[in-house]
C-alpha cells in the first residue's frame, strides 16, 4: 500500500466519484481507476462497490478510511516538520563554550537565537561537571580545600 494509493482513495471518497476525484487531482479518470484497482489488489479486497459508473464505499473501504486519513495527516506533519527545519523556523543548535563565556556573550546570543527561532531547542551541559560538582574547578580538578 502506497501513500499515492491512499490519497487517491480518500479523494474518491471525498469527491463522491472517480471522475470528480480525477478532476480534483488533475489526473485522468483511468489513472484514478487504475490506482484504486492497485490498492484493492494490494489489500486483497475491494474497497468500493461498483454500480454501473458509480462507486460506493463498502465495509472494507469504511474500515480503511480512518487509517488512510490518519496516514495522510501524519505524512503532512512530517513534511511540515522537515520544511520548518530547512527554512530555519525550528531546529536544534548545539553550542559549546568555555564555562567563563557561559554568561556573556553566549547567553545573549542564545537569547537572540530563541527570539528569532522560538521553537528551537536549547540547553547546556558541561563536560567537566561531575557529581558533587561544587567541589570541582572548571578544569575538572579538585578545588583547594575539597576532598578528592
Amino acid at each position: 500500500m502506497k501513500f499515492h494509493q491512499l490519497s487517491t482513495f480518500v479523494a474518491v471518497v471525498d469527491h463522491g466519484s472517480v471522475t470528480a476525484a480525477a478532476d480534483a487531482l488533475s489526473v485522468s479518470q483511468p489513472a484514478v481507476s487504475q490506482t484504486i484497482r492497485s490498492l484493492e489488489r494490494d489489500l486483497g479486497v475491494a474497497v468500493f462497490d461498483r454500480i454501473g459508473r458509480n462507486v460506493r464505499l463498502n465495509a472494507a473501504g469504511e474500515a480503511l478510511l480512518p487509517g488512510a486519513r490518519q496516514a495522510l495527516r501524519d505524512l503532512q506533519i512530517a513534511r511540515d516538520a522537515v520544511a520548518s527545519v530547512s527554512a530555519l523556523r525550528s531546529g536544534r543548535l548545539d553550542l559549546v563554550s568555555l564555562p567563563t563565556l557561559g554568561v556573556s556573550p553566549v547567553a545573549e546570543l542564545i537569547g537572540e537565537f530563541t527570539g528569532v527561532i522560538p521553537t528551537s531547542a536549547s540547553g547546556s551541559s558541561s563536560r567537566n561537571r561531575r557529581p558533587g560538582s561544587d567541589r570541582w574547578s572548571p578544569a575538572g580538578r579538585p578545588r583547594s580545600g575539597s576532598p578528592s
